[in-house]
Parts: C-alpha cells; sequence; structure tokens
C-alpha cells in the first residue's frame, strides 16, 4: 500500500488501482478516513520512517512517495534508480525493460520478513533497466529499477 501525491490530492496505489483519499485528524491517533467518497474511522501510528494505518480490525503498512522528498523506496526527485528500503526478494516484477510508466504505478513488488512492499514510480519515465529479475535477492539499497525521464 502506497500514499502518492496525485492530481486531485493523495491517492492510495494498491497493486495497479488508485483510489482517491482524504485524510482529518480526529485526536490520540483517531483519524476521518476517506477513500473512493466511503468514509471509515481510522488509527494512525507512526514510529520512525513506518506507517501503521488500522481500520475495521485489521492492520497495514503504508509507504508514502513524495516527488520533493526521498520516498521509501529510495528514489527521489532527479535520481534515476530505485533502491531498495530493505533486504528482501523480488516477488513480482510487473514492468520490462522500455515500458513507458506514470508516476505511482507499481514496477516490481519485494518480500522482506513475509512483509509485500510495492516500488512505484516516482515520475513518469521509461523503464531503462531492471536490475534484481524475479526470485532474486538483494541487500538494503540494491538498485531494483532504473527509469529514464518522459520527455
Amino acid at each position: 500500500m502506497v500514499l502518492v501525491a496525485g492530481s486531485e490530492g493523495r491517492e492510495l496505489v494498491l497493486g495497479e488501482r488508485r483510489h482517491r483519499v482524504a485524510l482529518q485528524a480526529l485526536g490520540d491517533g483517531e483519524f476521518r478516513l476517506e477513500v473512493d467518497g466511503l468514509v471509515k474511522r481510522a488509527w494512525i501510528a507512526v514510529r520512525g520512517e513506518t506507517i501503521h494505518l488500522h481500520v475495521d480490525g485489521r492492520s497495514w503498512v503504508v509507504e508514502t512517495i513524495d516527488e520533493l522528498a526521498e520516498s521509501a523506496a529510495g528514489a527521489g526527485a532527479g535520481t534515476d534508480t530505485a533502491d531498495a528500503p530493505m533486504p528482501g526478494t523480488v516477488v513480482r516484477v510487473l514492468v520490462e525493460r522500455g515500458d513507458a510508466v506514470k508516476r505511482g504505478q507499481t514496477l516490481v513488488i519485494i518480500e522482506s520478513m513475509k512483509m509485500e512492499t510495492a516500488i512505484v514510480a516516482w515520475r513518469d519515465g521509461t523503464v531503462a533497466a531492471i536490475h534484481r529479475p524475479l526470485g532474486a535477492t538483494f541487500d538494503r539499497k540494491a538498485p531494483l529499477v532504473t527509469l529514464e525521464p518522459a520527455g
């Protein structure tokens, strides 16, 4: 689950699907969460760079992608390569070299400690290289995908 800045505010990216979200603090870690018009009560806990979201008795770890700051995937504005945020294994590769991608699109999914993390495009561009194939293991900061800027 990844939170990105979309054209109309924040968007939540789940696999290939994007959902419009709005969040309003209610106090003591409680929030009003609206996803595609559906409103839920949510609790958020932040530990370091990890965001835990609790809704309807279920929990998720949320990553944020910000084009002005380094993202959880290790790719920031002006960089070409997404580096691994933690050691792990590539469990899905959703793009090929030469593919045109849009910011927020899932490129690869990695697994670390039984938790899957989507590595998403931090800008529009073209896939220049996939550094780790399906099933490959890697260390933290290992290059995963390189993008060439769009246009």
